[in-house]
């Protein structure tokens, strides 16, 4: 799944007619697409992923996913620094940091859908509560500007928490 991830990312990172923000807004939106595409079998596999029988697994599966992505993601900063897009002074490492912090929101996030509110339906609200804390802590370890960046699509933030997969 790294590699299909990586593959999916390699050419947004690689361009390079792109200017680095407009760069790294088309990664997110890259990674975003790659999950939506694969919205069902992703929903099926999150219970069998989250249970705690598979910590030690998803402990384990973390940093070869981040190795696959984050060369892509530095490459991204690289570009956006070198652009005076940013200030960011390791762009390696920093990418590593965003990777980590991806992986948290997909952790919470994937709590968030399989656990349920009081009417039955997973907590949309919370959910964009929880992106929009993420999306400001990013741009703040990369020197943006508020609303530099959309971490998730909010049409596919709900499509997500819908039981079809609809985006309206």
């Amino acid at each position: 799944m790294a590699d299909q991830i990586a593959t999916a990312l390699a050419p947004v990172a690689t361009d390079p007619d792109l200017p680095g923000l407009e760069k790294l807004r088309r990664f997110f939106g890259a990674l975003g697409r790659w999950k939506g595409r694969r919205r069902d079998l992703l929903l099926a596999l999150l219970r069998v992923w989250q249970s705690d029988d598979n910590a030690v697994v998803r402990q384990k599966l973390r940093p070869g996913i981040a190795d696959r992505v984050a060369p892509l993601l530095a490459a991204v900063l690289r570009r956006a620094r070198d652009d005076g897009e940013t200030a960011v002074p390791y762009p390696e490492q920093t990418a590593r940091v965003v990777v980590s912090l991806i992986q948290d929101l997909n952790d919470r996030l994937g709590d968030m859908v399989l656990s349920f509110d009081e009417t039955g339906r997973p907590d949309l609200p919370a959910a964009q509560e929880t992106v929009a804390a993420y999306t400001c802590a990013l741009e703040r370890i990369l020197g943006l500007p508020a609303e530099s960046i959309v971490l998730v699509d909010p049409a596919v933030l709900r499509s997500w928490f819908t039981p079809n997969g609809d985006e309206t």
